[in-house]
């Protein structure tokens, strides 16, 4: 395939790719997550469950805030119990933050939103179209892994082509 073939055929990509975001916006305003936690707070928490307990600076620093702002957040989410703090006891300066059972719910729930969306766009494909999409996503996570250059996806194993 020449490069200008290739060319078109990315640009065509991003305009797909630009309309699902569309998509997921109207989608998220039609059926928006109804719990008492902030966007600020639920991306402290999909941190935590990313990435595992992390102290206060940590957070901070992953989350782009300050250091009082991030410890606003976790106050907050701790008085509603999705997360725990404990001090190092070799430093009681040090506080590690943890997420609780009850933050990793909120956090499923979250993602689980995105998963029902997902398969019942799947339900509406023939299945030649999903065999295609499977096949496609192969080959763009195929991609991603060689791009990442050394950058972990292993918290999110793909399954193995059962074809």
């Amino acid at each position: 395939m020449n490069e200008a073939k290739r060319q078109r055929m990315r640009e065509q990509v991003l305009l797909y790719l630009a309309g699902f975001r569309a998509l997921r916006v109207h989608s998220l305003c039609a059926e928006p997550f109804q719990r008492d936690v902030s966007l600020p707070q639920l991306h402290l928490l999909a941190t935590l469950q990313d990435r595992g307990a992390m102290t206060v600076s940590e957070l901070a620093g992953m989350l782009g805030v300050s250091l009082p702002s991030a410890s606003s957040i976790v106050d907050r989410l701790d008085d509603r119990g999705y997360v725990t703090r404990s001090r190092a006891e070799t430093d009681r300066r040090v506080v590690t933050v943890q997420m609780t059972e009850k933050g990793r719910q909120i956090v499923e729930e979250f993602i689980g939103l995105k998963r029902e969306q997902m398969l019942r766009l799947m339900a509406a494909m023939s299945d030649e179209e999903l065999a295609h999409f499977v096949q496609g996503m192969a080959a763009f996570r195929s991609a991603v892994e060689r791009s990442a250059a050394g950058l972990s996806l292993q918290p999110h194993p793909l399954p193995v082509n059962q074809a």
